[in-house]
């Protein structure tokens, strides 16, 4: 019996998948620091970057799976417009306290969360996106 549950439980530690990448970006530390300690109990890489300067260096030297920005709808969608430029792989997520979604954003985001909403939503709409795969 211990030498099945020894296999099964080692196969299981073998087929672990490697942690999704999330980048969080906003230029409030503290909403960064709350971020990446919620992302992180769920298992998720988290980078964080304190504006859009930091968040290029770091898309162009990581393998970045999901971007979450953190600002308002309308500088959002400028930093998102920037992003999708150079960088059209990752999966946009803005995060604003807006109550509806910014129709200006449509196109460039894959999601978008209200800050106004429990984390779990945020978890949830990430848990979506990185399953989805690509159009």
């Amino acid at each position: 019996m211990c030498r099945l549950t020894c296999k099964l439980w080692n196969r299981r530690r073998l087929t672990i998948a490697t942690p999704k990448t999330i980048l969080c970006v906003s230029d409030e530390p503290v909403v960064l620091h709350v971020r990446q300690l919620l992302l992180e109990h769920e298992g998720y890489r988290v980078l964080t970057a304190a504006g859009e300067d930091a968040a290029e260096e770091l898309l162009r030297a990581e393998n970045i799976d999901l971007v979450l920005l953190d600002y308002s709808a309308a500088e959002a969608r400028r930093v998102a417009a920037e992003i999708r430029k150079t960088h059209p792989s990752p999966r946009l997520v803005a995060i604003s306290f807006s109550s509806s979604f910014p129709a200006d954003l449509t196109g460039l985001v894959d999601g978008w969360v209200s800050k106004t909403r429990s984390p779990d939503v945020l978890l949830r709409r990430i848990e979506q996106l990185l399953r989805k795969k690509r159009d």
